[in-house]
């Protein structure tokens, strides 16, 4: 189990500092280490950091996700040819097909996703 950055203490690593020569080898001392440095390092690696900071993330994750899913949907519904409006003179709306209502359902679950993925990460945004 990986402790949050908070609980780590300096750590001492050998081999990052030396002395001089000994019988013809380098003499290593141990030597401690900053703790924002660490910090800072898991930072970079994804782990430890804040609340926030990990909720941000998986909300610009989510959001991320979701608008390659509306664009996913919006791509299907051009490549099916669903029928929006009449076509040539006619007044009467052409009828959807049920591939074409589940084209429609699936961009309009997508677009829901969408809208409420990007007001979860704007909120987020704004409580920092």
């Amino acid at each position: 189990m990986l402790l949050p950055a908070a609980h780590i203490r300096p750590i001492r690593l050998v081999g990052l500092a030396t002395d001089g020569v000994s019988n013809g080898a380098r003499v290593h001392h141990p030597q401690p280490v900053d703790r924002t440095c660490v910090r800072r390092w898991l930072r970079v690696l994804g782990v430890g950091g804040t609340r926030s900071e990990r909720e941000e993330s998986l909300a610009r994750t989510a959001y991320v996700a979701a608008a390659r899913r509306f664009v996913a949907a919006l791509g299907a519904v051009v490549a099916t040819g669903v029928p929006l409006g009449p076509r040539g003179s006619s007044r009467e709306l052409p009828a959807w097909t049920r591939p074409d209502v589940d084209v429609m359902l699936e961009l309009q679950a997508a677009l829901t996703e969408l809208i409420d993925t990007r007001r979860s990460y704007d909120r987020g945004r704004r409580r920092r």
